[in-house]
């Protein structure tokens, strides 16, 4: 029974690890975020290791003050690393010193535990550690004392670190993933094909994880400590989705450096001199909108393209001889909207006009007749453009 107890306690370690792993194997194949992920894993895998040490209530005090200061490093290593991640989803520009600032509260604090416990020597940080283990870490300890000191730095100004780190990533990571969105509307119609999903998931994932332990940081004294099925209960949970974020993380297919204009289009000799500005008038310009404007509607009209379910702006760029930043821009340009929700305005009609003409056909066929990989977004994109689910639409045929 202790070996499963003990392997429960390790479990958050070995997902973290595999999935660290096992990203970091491939990290010439990988995306940057990725990358970032697999890094982010390994440091998770450090610190859960300590954790299961730490809940197995071991008796070596001498080893504890050690693992004190590692735990505290690696902990708060974590949510700098989720920033990384959602920030290289979005920003294709290489880390700079202002993003490794993210990194200075663990390092300073686990530096200034260090100098701490090197200040109070072996014998006492045993005490030390023993008071707060066996006395609870709400024991009495005589203020201005080192002991007193390291309490205030692990328990106090490491929760408000934590707090204050939690806040602006949850933050940052809800806007940078609405950037993502948005970056994924103008290059594909499909977003089910897409990495959306997967970083959808990853962010509810992350906001679960880190009220939980925020929770438990809070109330790990009070509560937590004292029943010690609910530390694997929770070690379980951690370790649950850890691999769930893991796993959608593997399946990430666009980054930065997909949905984001790249410099190589540039070099597409027939696309307007400065792709990275809104499309000029052809007055102006001899390679403004106008000069693939009625091949872009020929296509749209009569060979019917956005017929294909997984029909992007890449695709719709060969057909135009152009590039595909270029091509976003002209139909932003032209029509107000992302290419995303131009092609699927199109679908929609397409849609309308082919349940007039058979409205014995099935939701269904009309979701994939008309370009759809799913009839999930076929009833989300036909509702928010025609203001009624396809059923009562539909009623009203008859």
């Amino acid at each position: 029974m202790n070996v499963i107890y003990n392997t429960l306690l390790f479990f958050p370690c070995f997902v973290s690890a595999f999935w660290g792993i096992t990203l970091l194997t491939t990290w010439k194949k990988n995306l940057r975020a990725q990358n970032v992920w697999g890094l982010c894993m390994l440091t998770v895998a450090i610190s859960s290791l300590v954790w299961g040490i730490l809940f197995n209530d071991i008796e070596d005090y001498a080893l504890f003050y050690k693992l004190d200061v590692v735990d505290l490093i690696f902990t708060l290593m974590f949510l700098p690393f989720v920033y990384y991640f959602f920030r290289s989803l979005t920003n294709p520009e290489r880390f700079t010193w202002k993003q490794y600032i993210w990194l200075a509260p663990s390092l300073i604090l686990g530096a200034i535990s260090t100098v701490l416990y090197i200040r109070m020597g072996e014998e006492q940080s045993i005490q030390y550690i023993r008071i707060m283990v066996e006395d609870s870490i709400y024991a009495y300890l005589e203020p201005g004392t080192l002991p007193w000191w390291h309490r205030m730095l692990s328990s106090y100004a490491f929760v408000l670190i934590l707090f204050l780190q939690l806040t602006a990533v949850l933050i940052y990571s809800s806007i940078n993933f609405r950037r993502y969105r948005k970056g994924l509307t103008h290059f594909f119609s499909n977003l089910d094909e897409t990495s959306i999903e997967n970083g959808r998931a990853v962010l509810i994932a992350l906001y679960l994880l880190l009220g939980m332990g925020l929770g438990v940081e809070f109330l790990w004294g009070w509560f937590f400590e004292q029943y010690i099925s609910i530390r694997h209960m929770l070690m379980i949970t951690f370790g649950l989705l850890l691999y769930y974020m893991s796993y959608h993380v593997s399946r990430l297919r666009f980054a930065a450096e997909s949905i984001l204009p790249e410099n190589e289009e540039a070099q597409t000799l027939k696309a307007a001199p400065n792709t990275d500005s809104e499309p000029t008038n052809s007055a102006t310009n001899p390679n403004g909108p106008d000069k693939f404007l009625p091949e872009l509607i020929r296509l749209i009209d009569e060979e019917q393209i956005f017929l294909q379910p997984n029909l992007s702006v890449s695709d719709l760029s060969h057909l135009l001889n152009t590039n595909r930043t270029y091509t976003s821009q002209m139909i932003n340009a032209e029509f107000e909207c992302s290419f995303y929700e131009f092609i699927n305005e199109r679908r929609i009609r397409f849609a309308l006009k082919l349940t007039q003409e058979n409205p014995t056909l099935l939701q269904e066929q009309i979701s994939q007749a008309s370009g759809f990989a799913h009839v999930a977004t076929f009833s989300r994109v036909f509702k928010r453009q025609v203001g009624m689910t396809f059923r009562e639409w539909q009623k009203t045929l008859r």
